[in-house]
């Protein structure tokens, strides 16, 4: 299994920085960064019908940064198409309370 790093650069290992492209990058923006990478692979299986992986990604993402409300808004639409009421409820309910003025999860 590739590590969550290997899957955010595309399956590439190294860079210009002898390997590791967070180099001077504190911990949280790298679980924000790699939050957004893996909602943006989860939003595209999802888009092309893949929705199990889709789900898979964007739990995933959810892990590394659980206020990331659009994951979580995208995760709790995926869930209602596969009939999943109560978790799609659940998450929204989550994605309120993270930000209460984010009017896709009211």
């Amino acid at each position: 299994m590739e590590s969550e790093n290997t899957a955010v650069r595309g399956g590439r290992g190294g860079d210009q920085n002898g390997g590791d492209s967070f180099k001077g990058i504190n911990a949280a923006a790298k679980a924000v960064y790699i939050s957004k990478a893996l909602y943006n692979k989860g939003f595209y299986k999802i888009k092309e019908q893949n929705l199990t992986e889709g789900i898979g990604f964007l739990k995933k993402a959810l892990l590394f940064n659980k206020r990331n409300t659009r994951a979580r808004n995208l995760l709790a639409l995926t869930y209602l198409e596969t009939g999943l009421a109560s978790d799609a409820v659940t998450e929204l309910q989550l994605s309120a309370e993270f930000d209460p003025a984010n009017p896709d999860a009211s």
